[in-house]
């Protein structure tokens, strides 16, 4: 949706902020790991359980058999 301040959708960028991920064969069950961007470090962070560690970006965007893309959330830029 477009804010009162933009007036065109030339002004607006989605970047990915969020993609969790499920490990499993089926949805009914397996297991849900969240890579989230944290712009403060500049960098994706994976929470997996009670760990918490930093990842190369390649790691979010390259394809693994073992874990789908469940969930992906975009964060809105307004460009000026």
């Amino acid at each position: 949706m477009l804010s009162e301040v933009t007036t065109s959708v030339e002004h607006v960028l989605y970047v990915c902020a969020t993609v969790v991920n499920h490990i499993g064969v089926r949805a009914i069950g397996g297991h849900y790991i969240v890579d989230v961007f944290h712009p403060g470090y500049n960098c994706w962070v994976r929470c997996d359980d009670n760990n918490v560690f930093s990842l190369p970006t390649a790691n979010v965007t390259k394809f693994a058999s073992s874990k789908v893309p469940y969930l992906i959330f975009y964060r809105r830029l307004e460009l000026s």
